[in-house]
């Protein structure tokens, strides 16, 4: 139940701009197509973790993390999600594998969950803080990141979700500058290499948010 409602709570309200010419940061991080090619079988492993300044009330995540298996399902391929905290499994879902990678509407709630408990805010409002600045598109930047010794390219896209906001003072500094981050490459399967909140003021790092690929593998 957990991911489900992460996957609704955000994807019901994403729809992205239908745009003719480039794609936007959002199509390229919701693509549909991100598990198309990978074999059943095939096991994703992401790290989850959630750290803050001490003065940054949050609930901290060390050892989580999120198993996509993909699997054959009676209309096609399905995409099984699994969550451990520590070795304690504690939540599974399963969904359509032609809707896309599902780790970024499982990420983006928990980001929101996080934001609104650190700030104590609203989190409907800034629930809509992250959907507009999502559907705007983001800043994208082609980037090379090394993976396993290997330069591969990659897109970086970019969000602030409270940028020009008039009402984000009042979560204070720490969070005015809040951004959202995607590593994205064709060269992983999943295309997702990491997403990333972060909060970072003159170079001090006060809340971040993180799931990351550790590995793929052929079960």
């Amino acid at each position: 139940m957990m991911l489900k409602t992460a996957l609704m709570t955000l994807t019901l309200a994403l729809t992205v701009p239908a745009l003719a010419s480039e794609k936007t940061g959002t199509e390229m991080l919701f693509d549909s197509s991100a598990l198309e090619g990978v074999e059943t079988g095939t096991i994703l492993r992401y790290s989850h973790t959630r750290t803050a300044d001490e003065k940054i009330p949050t609930q901290p995540i060390i050892d989580r993390s999120f198993i996509i298996t993909l699997v054959e399902g009676e209309s096609g391929p399905i995409s099984r999600v699994s969550r451990l905290d520590g070795n304690a499994p504690s939540g599974e879902q399963e969904f359509r594998a032609s809707n896309g990678n599902p780790m970024p509407p499982i990420f983006l709630t928990s980001s929101v969950n996080a934001t609104a408990f650190a700030t104590k805010g609203s989190g409907f409002y800034i629930k809509n803080r992250f959907q507009d600045a999502i559907y705007n598109g983001g800043d994208v930047t082609d980037i090379e990141v090394e993976l396993d010794g290997d330069t591969v390219d990659a897109k970086r896209v970019s969000y602030l979700p409270f940028k020009d906001d008039p009402n984000a003072a009042k979560m204070g500094a720490a969070f005015e500058a809040l951004s959202i981050t995607a590593i994205l490459s064709d060269a992983v399967p999943g295309k997702i290499i990491s997403l990333t909140t972060r909060s970072e003021v003159d170079g001090v790092e006060y809340f971040s948010e993180e799931i990351r690929l550790l590995d793929a593998e052929k079960d």
